[in-house]
């Protein structure tokens, strides 16, 4: 383990007014009340607290950072790699996605092929989620590839970093799916790789990842 020490318990009601706060500074003409962009539920700003407390300030690498390293792998065009790991999560910001977020990724797509951007790119901010169960299909477009196995890959090291591990009754954040998914886009895509380097490299990448301005300042607004 990476760690050096146990994370120290989180009070229950942080999360919960950590995201009143954040809600009352972002949504001021609905006091609060859901007009703005989504808002993380309280289990995702845990995560992030917890986080922050054990994550000292660094050059962030992040999945794009992963998604680039994962590029020759994949026989991926490096520079489409990083802009669609880059780009994969815009759409959760749209109130698109707000009102109906059975459409992220889709809407990701839609707004990256508006933009201009190439077919790949776009294609890859819909496919990264994939695949999210046994009967879903498995991206094969090199691209999509790599940046699907980043954004799991960092899903799994980010939690593993902060000792939020799955048990043989719970897994709230389903990383076991994550798991899944990372193992069917190796084999079905026939995938040659040393899972071991990449998953070393992104833990200790997780260990100097600076969040986001808006966790520290929704973390200070709660206090």
């Amino acid at each position: 383990m990476l760690l050096d020490s146990v994370p120290e318990p989180l009070d229950p009601a942080l999360p919960g007014e950590a995201v009143y706060a954040l809600a009352a500074s972002e949504d001021t003409p609905y006091g609060g009340l859901g007009g703005a962009p989504k808002f993380p539920p309280s289990a995702v700003l845990e995560f992030l607290i917890r986080h922050a407390a054990f994550t000292p300030p660094a050059v962030d690498a992040g999945t794009p950072a992963l998604a680039r390293d994962l590029a020759p792998v994949t026989r991926a065009d490096g520079a489409q790699v990083g802009q669609a790991a880059e780009l994969a999560k815009a759409d959760l910001s749209s109130e698109m996605v707000y009102e109906f977020p059975e459409l992220q990724g889709l809407m990701g797509r839609y707004y990256a092929e508006a933009a201009g951007l190439p077919q790949e790119v776009a294609n890859a901010c819909e496919e990264h989620y994939s695949p999210l169960g046994p009967s879903d299909d498995v991206p094969t477009a090199p691209v999509s590839v790599a940046v699907a196995l980043a954004d799991k890959l960092d899903t799994l090291t980010g939690f593993w970093a902060i000792d939020e591990k799955p048990t043989g009754s719970k897994d709230p954040y389903a990383l076991r799916r994550a798991a899944l998914g990372v193992i069917r886009l190796v084999l079905e895509n026939d995938v040659r790789m040393p899972l071991d380097r990449f998953f070393d490299s992104q833990l200790l990448r997780a260990r100097c990842r600076p969040l986001a301005v808006w966790v520290l300042r929704v973390v200070l607004a709660a206090q």
